[in-house]
């Protein structure tokens, strides 16, 4: 996209892929990786996913080894992991394991709503109408999901009306 806000289909298709993974791996880890920990899941999912994109990107784009020259850009690597990689997945798999899957991933409707806001503060990105549109239909999901949850739970419906 190199900075403009056009929408592509191939790459609105890839994220659908990227999502479906991502909510496999919620209900996975529920499923079968309970008894380890947030330490465990966190280091164990980034090591083997550093080793996994490391060989993509060598197949792909071999030269983008050269922004590794230097110190600088090394240890913003490592601290942009570290901190937003490292601490997200710790805070995702806590969250997984003590409140459950579904749980989680509603929580992670929330990611949009952030980067938008993030690109808006830090970067002076323009908010398009299709941006707009979407969080519309993310946060009428998350209403509607929590809706019905609510209501089966006897919370009086003028509460969560409002």
């Amino acid at each position: 996209m190199n900075g403009n806000s056009q929408f592509h289909v191939g790459s609105a298709a890839l994220l659908l892929f990227a999502v479906c993974f991502y909510s496999m791996s919620a209900i996975f880890l529920s499923m079968y990786l309970k008894h380890c920990s947030v330490y465990t899941l966190s280091f164990i999912t980034m090591a083997l996913g550093t080793i996994y994109s490391g060989v993509f990107m060598l197949f792909i784009e071999p030269m983008s080894f050269r922004n590794f020259v230097g110190w600088k850009p090394f240890l913003l690597f490592i601290a942009i992991g570290m901190v937003s990689s490292g601490f997200g997945n710790m805070l995702y798999y806590y969250l997984v394991k003590s409140r459950g899957g579904l749980f989680a991933l509603l929580v992670t409707y929330l990611m949009p709503i952030m980067t938008i806001l993030l690109g808006v503060i830090f970067l002076g990105e323009n908010v398009s109408i299709g941006m707009v549109v979407g969080l519309f239909f993310v946060l009428a999901s998350v209403y509607l999901m929590n809706k019905k949850r609510l209501y089966k739970k006897g919370v009086p419906k003028d509460e969560y009306a409002s």
